[in-house]
């Protein structure tokens, strides 16, 4: 056992002391009973002694990604590679805008009337002759001969009489140009992609063709005249009440005649009945009735609308 109280056990303890503090500098050993008051505080040297980093040159630059990732990053000075980094660099550098564009206002309406014309074999027209059912009466053959009065307070007339309505109410409104609702009026037409026109003729002949809502009425007389046999003079136009549609550069949206029309063939030198082809009339027959039927309910359920009177709107 170790008597604490020797002398030579105290002097042994400041030795340590004085060993630690000399070994390591810096370094105070903590105050104890058993050895004298240190000189100066443990915490004295706390935030004096800075860390040491490695000397850095001055002259020396900090290394690049590829240097640290081992590969050269550095640009070739043929051409090819110029070009492929400014390509990269500015993508649309060597954009041009087309030279059959150029002066041409790109953000016009494209619901406008003015100058759209359409290519024939751009619009599938759907062709379909057929004959009605020769039982039609007289009074639904819409004769040429009846007079408008004839057809006073029919469902069409009273169609007609809400649609003149609705344009009093529309041009009544101060906030809006004609330009306005013209626009507003083809937006509201946009969602059909065809206009179903069925030509009638006094002998029960109808041919249905599809065309643009855009398209000009006179594509309506293109149609018929390249189905006759010579350059004969008529005119069509769409009944009740009985309206000429001598307007050929308005659309058949401000015709009226979107989605689905009945227009009528009016012959100006001879018989209806006598100026269309032969190869024409030879395709005519009532099977096709369920042809241009079947056109017109896809049209319709293109658009998830349900049309209670397609059923009976070829024999009206």
């Amino acid at each position: 056992m170790t008597d604490n109280n020797h002398p030579d056990h105290s002097d042994s303890i400041r030795e340590t002391t004085r060993i630690d503090e000399g070994t390591f500098p810096g370094f105070v050993s903590p105050f104890t009973i058993f050895s004298d008051r240190p000189s100066t505080s443990a915490f004295a040297n706390i935030g004096q002694i800075e860390p040491t980093y490695p000397p850095i040159e001055q002259n020396q630059r900090p290394r690049t990604l590829g240097e640290t990732l081992g590969i050269n990053l550095e640009i070739s000075s043929s051409p090819f590679h110029q070009n492929q980094a400014l390509s990269s660099t500015f993508p649309f550098n060597e954009f041009k805008f087309p030279v059959d564009t150029e002066g041409q206002d790109l953000n016009s309406n494209i619901f406008s009337s003015e100058g759209r014309e359409f290519p024939d074999d751009c619009v599938d027209r759907e062709f379909v002759i057929f004959r009605r059912p020769s039982n039609v009466s007289s009074k639904e053959s819409f004769a040429e001969d009846l007079p408008d009065e004839f057809f006073e307070h029919t469902e069409e007339d009273i169609r007609r009489l809400m649609r003149s309505y609705r344009d009093e109410w529309a041009e009544s409104q101060p906030l809006q140009t004609s330009a306005m609702r013209s626009e507003a009026r083809h937006k509201s037409y946009s969602k059909y992609c065809r206009a179903i026109i069925q030509f009638h003729w006094v002998d029960n002949l109808v041919i249905q063709a599809c065309f643009l809502p855009n398209e000009k009425v006179s594509a309506l007389y293109k149609f018929i005249h390249d189905l006759q046999n010579s350059t004969y003079d008529f005119k069509l136009y769409t009944t009740p009440p009985k309206l000429f549609l001598s307007d050929k550069n308005i659309t058949l949206i401000e015709a009226d005649l979107v989605p689905l029309s009945k227009v009528f063939y009016h012959p100006t030198d001879i018989p209806a009945e006598n100026v269309l082809r032969s190869d024409v009339l030879e395709k005519a027959n009532e099977e096709n009735s369920i042809k241009a039927q079947s056109i017109i309910d896809s049209v319709y359920k293109l658009l998830n609308y349900t049309l209670n009177i397609s059923g009976s709107f070829l024999c009206k």
